[in-house]
């Protein structure tokens, strides 16, 4: 997200789909530079991907223009393996 900061960035979890939100300013400058294409340095974006179920965003850090989502699935307790005791009835 070069170009953007933290104020300028929204990172939600809304059900299973995570939605990363962008605007800024455009600032006009009065030069005589002429761009073709400025992509998503300017303006306002919304990224959004399905990330299925069981999903808890842990944090969201930007660095240097990259931002990087730490993303944890829980598993639900009556999905996780349970270790069953063999008993042995000759022994008794």
């Amino acid at each position: 997200m070069p170009g953007y900061q933290e104020d300028d960035l929204s990172v939600s979890l809304k059900g299973s789909r995570l939605l990363i939100e962008g605007k800024k300013e455009e600032k006009l400058e009065e030069d005589n530079d002429k761009w073709i294409h400025r992509g998503i340095s300017q303006g306002q974006f919304t990224l959004q991907f399905d990330l299925g179920k069981n999903v808890k965003i842990e944090k969201a850090d930007l660095s240097s223009g990259l931002l990087t989502i730490a993303i944890e699935y829980e598993l639900p307790e009556e999905e996780k393996r349970q270790t069953i005791a063999i008993e042995n009835k000759d022994k008794s």
